[in-house]
């Protein structure tokens, strides 16, 4: 109770347990959606490239500016009590807002849209529905996965952080396999993906 009363949170999280959350803050939908939009727009992988490097370099800008004012204020609240700690606290007021509002509303509205997109393409049959528009039921995925990570971190930091940890250590797994996939059984997956069938295809 005390430490809630200053200010300050139990230190729950374990250096494993916060690297893994970091991961799967940065290595999720949006790298795989916006990836096939850079190359839409620049047609050119290494020039992509380079804007992934330029990118990372400006994150690991900021993570440090972070961790170095963290250290120096740790106080629990984040940005509110950076900006309200350095500058004044209507500062701090403001920034919550536009971090509720924009800052982490849309970003998680639009990871939730592209997973919803991508569980289309792998699994179409769960999104045909008679009484449903297509796009509605997009839409109604994206919102579950919303919900169900709500649910996942109200039961808490150390299940949070559970959950955090198992996410990218299946990336790391998916990855290769995808990667497989894609480039020895492709014809099988769209032929399967199409309605059609193993069998069909072999036939």
């Amino acid at each position: 109770m005390a430490a809630q009363q200053s200010g300050f949170l139990d230190r729950r999280l374990g250096l494993f347990a916060s690297t893994n959350i970091v991961i799967a803050n940065m290595v999720g939908a949006g790298i795989f959606t916006t990836s096939g939009l850079l190359m839409a727009d620049l047609h050119s992988p290494m020039l992509m490239l380079a804007l992934w490097l330029a990118g990372g370099l400006v994150a690991l800008a900021g993570a440090l500016c972070y961790g170095e004012i963290g250290a120096a204020i740790p106080r629990a609240g984040g940005e509110y009590a950076m900006l309200s700690e350095m500058y004044h606290p209507r500062l701090g007021f403001l920034s919550g807002w536009v971090s509720f509002m924009v800052g982490f509303s849309a970003p998680i509205a639009a990871s939730s849209i592209g997973f919803s997109e991508y569980l289309y393409r792998a699994v179409p049959f769960l999104f045909h529905n008679p009484w449903i528009a297509l796009d509605e039921t997009k839409k109604a995925y994206a919102i579950f996965i919303i919900l169900v990570f709500t649910v996942v971190h109200l039961n808490g930091v150390k299940f949070g952080a559970r959950v955090q940890i198992i996410s990218p250590s299946l990336k790391w797994r998916w990855w290769p396999g995808s990667l497989y996939l894609a480039l020895v059984w492709d014809r099988v997956i769209l032929h399967i993906c199409n309605g059609k069938g193993l069998r069909r295809y072999r036939n």
